[in-house]
């Protein structure tokens, strides 16, 4: 065993070691074997091949992760339209119009933006601007029927009924559900004496809500 393992050699290194290097104070080596070669410790050099690639590869796997991290955090147009029309139905108007500059530089977004600043210049009572406005977004799928209900309560507003209550019956063919265009609807008919047709719409609008007191009211 004792000449299997080795326990004979390194015993003779340590011997050796302790004949020939001074131990200190603090019981640590401070000197190595006279006849061994001296190390040395380098310092790695910064700019070696090997270093820049390094750090090459580290910037650009950072870049790829903040590239990820945009790309799945940063809202499409589609998502940013529905922000500003959230805003607009709260009275964030600023919001709503900051969102309409950026789909403005949008292809296939301009519709959007010409809804949304419609209906923040109807919303500040400039009934006629916002009219030049959702004019423009009445030729996209995604915008039409929302511009034809704004259109129809501008319209409504300026006293221009008839009118009104043709945008208004576009927009509830479409979608029969909407209670804003059956809210207005109502009113535009109510302004024209066509009470029959007023009344059906403010009854399916007390259906759709019937906690809204006012299309009650109307009815009697």
């Amino acid at each position: 065993l004792w000449r299997s393992t080795g326990l004979r050699d390194w015993c003779r290194l340590l011997t050796t070691c302790n004949r020939t290097a001074p131990w200190s104070s603090s019981n640590r080596l401070t000197y190595a074997i006279d006849d061994s070669p001296p190390y040395r410790l380098e310092s790695p050099v910064m700019n070696s091949p090997k270093r820049v690639i390094v750090t090459a590869a580290t910037g650009l796997g950072i870049l790829i992760a903040i590239g990820v991290v945009y790309w799945r955090w940063t809202p499409t147009p589609a998502q940013q339209y529905e922000v500003g029309w959230t805003s607009l139905q709260v009275a964030e108007f600023s919001q709503t119009s900051d969102v309409a500059d950026r789909l403005a530089k949008w292809p296939g977004f301009e519709s959007h933006s010409h809804l949304l600043r419609g209906g923040v210049l109807l919303r500040r009572g400039k009934l006629r601007e916002s009219l030049d406005e959702l004019r423009l977004a009445l030729n996209h799928d995604q915008t039409r029927v929302r511009a034809q209900v704004l259109a129809g309560e501008a319209l409504t507003k300026l006293k221009l009924s008839l009118n009104a209550a043709e945008v208004l019956r576009e927009a509830v063919g479409s979608e029969p559900g909407n209670v804003e265009a059956h809210r207005w609807a109502g009113a535009a008919l109510y302004d024209l004496g066509a009470m029959e047709p007023a009344v059906f719409h403010l009854e399916r609008l007390a259906e759709l809500v019937p906690t809204d007191p006012r299309s009650h009211r109307v009815m009697g």
